[in-house]
């Protein structure tokens, strides 16, 4: 049958919650009516029947359990429930655990692809991860889902349920016009493995899938089965599969669709030698314009000119097809929010090494994360938070550009979060030596201004710096506080280009990308036609779930209770007071604001209450510090490693009273940053 209005309706009426005395009474009337047919009455008769000739002379009477089974082996009861539109299987499961499925309910018209999740099997090497749970992440054209978390075994019981909406299209035979079958946009599944005791997130999968040949076959077939589909490591074990997961995929509502399969799968075939034929072009334009790029200069083929990437499972596409475009939530409403909220996930450095033949900028095994992988792991290497970072910021309207260079080398806040909290500072700072002076590989966002100057974004620390032309008179005698060092290509939606000034050192460089002389480009027009052939709806944030301030109440509480037992092993008493602790409140809320608004706000106010909360003769000590977790562990070993926090915690005297005050701030993708203050006041002894 063909889908229209009408039948979308009926889905909504099908749908239609009831109370559960009216769904009690309307399905017991189904079931009735069903039974009460000539052949299934007769069919129970019969099951009744032979089940008493096979107990005749038995002593022992027919129990109702008996019955039951022979009824239910007999597929009545499959029957029966197939009259009501579900099978014995689904409606066991549904009883066993409650599904996130939405409801099927759209505006007329719509159609969508219903995956269903049953269960996973040979993730061997997930095996001995006792602390850690598994999650399915799917991403289908701007549609984001999440699965609930299950045991890290080798065969996790995934159980999902999610639909998917499908870009309209018409059930005509015609394969050139708006059919199922032109729908090319496939499901990403990431696969993610959490530990329990660090909430760090690790991608160990992830699989682009395309639907149309399971639903093809579901259709020549006239039933939907359970496809098994291996999902694949990432990085250098994208090669071999890490799992397989189990499940199903359906159109509804159910329709008929007109097609021939022969001329189908003859047109996916095309399709793909078409996209093979188009990549080989590609590379073809690519050598030639390296050829062309590194003869202007020997020096060029040293420069950090990079044309290809590998995303995490495996595909080496040119680097401009990585930025998508990304929706803020409500939450985000500004680029300077968007720079921090991006900057809040944690910076993993991927080392490489090694050389690659075209425009590889001096790396080789390199993996850069699709942008739904990155959102899931919440963790990545510099281009994946300049990639988010853009593709937010393209949202607000801006002009922007990426840019691949270098910049002085510092150590990363995060980059050691691995390494013993114990031994975590005297590394830093370790780390800090040997690499003053060193550059690294870099990515950032540059934001044009109609003044002339150029604003530089670091995407992992959310900072921006205002740039200008050593030349510029406006500077004459300033330096830029930036610590990019070296630019040597740009790219953004429209254009790539590779720096050919003599030089490349940023202080240096000219930012006029329409100069050919001093920027070559690719060609807009080829930059254009490889991306359309990626293109897709720009993805959304998922809004938080997590109460904030229930969760500062928490963190508060345990804090505290830490804190009591650390300075009862000292011999020392703990008491807090609560009007100090209200106090400490407005420091927080000026500490966040300075790094999501650039906006140092006055404290004035924060001052002067906490002169008004201080007794005369008493002092007041304050630590406040910045926390990317929930740890109340790590909370307590920062104040210790601090000189200022260890005198607090275990400061002596007389009328001593500590505070504990938490501010807990959320953003999409449920990141979170924790702002803490541990303060006392203590009467002067002097």
């Amino acid at each position: 049958m063909n889908v229209d209005d009408s039948d979308m309706d009926a889905v909504d009426r099908d749908h239609e919650p009831l109370d559960p005395s009216s769904a009690k009474s309307v399905l017991q009337k189904l079931v009735r009516d069903h039974i009460a047919q000539e052949t299934v009455n007769q069919k129970v008769k019969e099951c009744v029947r032979d089940l008493a000739m096979e107990h005749e002379g038995s002593p022992q009477t027919l129990s109702v359990e008996e019955i039951r089974s022979k009824i239910r082996s007999k597929g009545l009861v499959n029957d029966v429930l197939q009259s009501l539109g579900v099978g014995e299987d689904s409606a066991l499961e549904a009883s066993k655990k409650p599904h996130s499925m939405q409801k099927i309910k759209g505006k007329k018209g719509e159609k969508f692809l219903h995956l269903t999740f049953h269960g996973g099997s040979a993730f061997i090497e997930q095996q001995g991860y006792e602390t850690s749970t598994l999650r399915i992440h799917v991403q289908f054209r701007n549609q984001r889902f999440t699965s609930e978390e299950y045991a890290c075994v080798c065969d996790p019981g995934f159980q999902e349920s999610f639909l998917l909406q499908l870009p309209s299209f018409t059930d005509t035979s015609d394969t050139s016009s708006n059919t199922l079958f032109n729908i090319k946009d496939r499901i990403h599944f990431v696969v993610i493995r959490q530990n329990a005791d660090t909430q760090r997130c690790e991608v160990i999968a992830s699989e682009f899938v395309d639907f149309r040949p399971t639903i093809l076959r579901s259709i020549l077939e006239g039933r939907t089965s359970i496809r098994s589909v291996k999902v694949h490591g990432i990085g250098m074990h994208n090669s071999l599969p890490t799992g397989i997961i189990h499940m199903k995929m359906e159109l509804i509502p159910q329709m008929q669709l007109n097609f021939d399969a022969e001329e189908i799968a003859v047109m996916m075939t095309q399709e793909k030698d078409k996209r093979v034929l188009q990549e080989r072009q590609f590379l073809v334009h690519a050598q030639k314009w390296w050829e062309e790029y590194t003869s202007i200069r020997p020096t060029h083929k040293k420069r950090l000119v990079k044309l290809f990437a590998e995303d995490e499972s495996g595909s080496r596409k040119p680097i401009f097809t990585y930025l998508r475009r990304v929706k803020p939530s409500r939450a985000i409403e500004t680029p300077l929010q968007a720079a921090r909220f991006v900057s809040l996930f944690k910076y993993l450095h991927r080392v490489n090494d090694g050389l690659d033949s075209i425009g590889s900028g001096g790396r080789n095994h390199e993996q850069w994360f699709s942008t739904h992988a990155f959102l899931s792991s919440k963790q990545g290497d510099v281009e994946d938070h300049a990639l988010l970072l853009a593709g937010i910021m393209l949202e607000f309207g801006l002009d922007l550009y990426l840019c691949l260079g270098t910049k002085r080398c510092t150590a990363s806040e995060d980059a050691d979060d691995d390494v013993p909290f114990d031994d975590k500072y005297l590394l830093r700072k370790k780390l800090n030596q040997l690499e003053r002076g060193k550059e690294e590989m870099y990515m950032w966002v540059m934001v044009p201004d109609d003044d002339g100057h150029v604003w530089f974004w670091d995407p992992v620390s959310g900072k921006r710096y205002k740039h200008w032309h050593e030349s510029d008179s406006r500077h004459v005698g300033e330096v830029p506080s930036h610590p990019f060092m070296t630019i040597d290509c740009v790219f953004n939606e429209t254009m790539f280009a590779a720096n050919c000034q003599p030089s490349h050192f940023i202080s240096e460089c000219s930012f006029d990308f329409n100069d050919s002389r001093e920027w070559k480009p690719l060609g807009s027009d080829i930059v254009t036609s490889v991306r359309k052939r990626y293109a897709s709806p720009p993805l959304l944030l998922n809004p938080s779930k997590i109460d904030p301030y229930e969760l500062a109440e928490t963190f508060e509480i345990e804090l505290k209770a830490l804190i009591k037992e650390h300075r009862h092993l000292l011999g020392m008493t703990c008491r807090f007071d609560r009007t100090l602790e209200q106090t400490l409140s407005p420091s927080l809320v000026a500490y966040e604001t300075e790094q999501s608004h650039d906006v140092l706000l006055d404290n004035n106010e924060f001052c002067l209450a906490i002169k008004k909360s201080i007794p005369k003769g008493h002092s007041f000590k304050g630590f406040p510090f910045e926390m990317r977790s929930l740890s109340v562990q790590e909370a307590l070993h920062i104040c210790n490693k601090s000189f200022v926090g260890k005198e607090i915690l275990e400061i002596h005297g007389d009328q001593v009273w500590h505070a504990v005050r938490c501010r807990v701030c959320v953003f999409p993708e449920d990141v979170v940053t924790v702002w803490v203050m541990l303060a006392c006041r203590y009467l002067n002894t002097v």
